[in-house]
């Protein structure tokens, strides 16, 4: 079996036991929904922000004006909001390590999106991450 798919199986048993504990609870799901999206969001700022670099030949303010670079930081202007709102409800020491999950998601995007290589490192490193996020995330 590949290492994705026991990637996927540990989280999806992870969240069905959280859904099922959680179920009909809006005020959970308001803030684990809002790290989520943070997290979403933090990957979707860092790729725009690797197409910019990529098409970077110098400095120039032009880039600056440039609506990719200003949808960018938008994302992650709109990210730290939904962050500090999803705080009201979950504990910080808790939240934080999730947003680690961030760190997965790029290493897929950017193996598929800008050809960079998956090591055997990079794929050790992930097991660990995910591992240290659900022992985190466990009561």
């Amino acid at each position: 079996m590949h290492y994705q798919a026991v990637i996927c199986l540990v989280i999806a048993n992870w969240v069905s036991q959280v859904m099922a504990d959680h179920r009909l609870d809006k005020k959970f799901w308001l803030g684990w929904g809002g790290v989520v999206i943070t997290i979403l969001f933090l990957v979707l700022g860092n790729i725009l922000n690797k197409i910019i670099a990529n098409s970077f030949d110098g400095f120039s303010i032009d880039r600056f004006l440039n609506p990719l670079f200003i949808l960018a930081y938008a994302v992650l202007l709109v990210r730290g909001f939904i962050w500090i709102m999803s705080l009201k409800v979950v504990p910080l020491s808790v939240a934080y390590p999730f947003m680690s999950l961030s760190y997965p998601l790029i290493l897929l995007v950017s193996y598929f999106m800008f050809d960079e290589a998956i090591t055997l490192n990079r794929v050790l490193g992930t097991l660990f991450i995910v591992s240290g996020i659900l022992f985190v995330g466990r009561r």
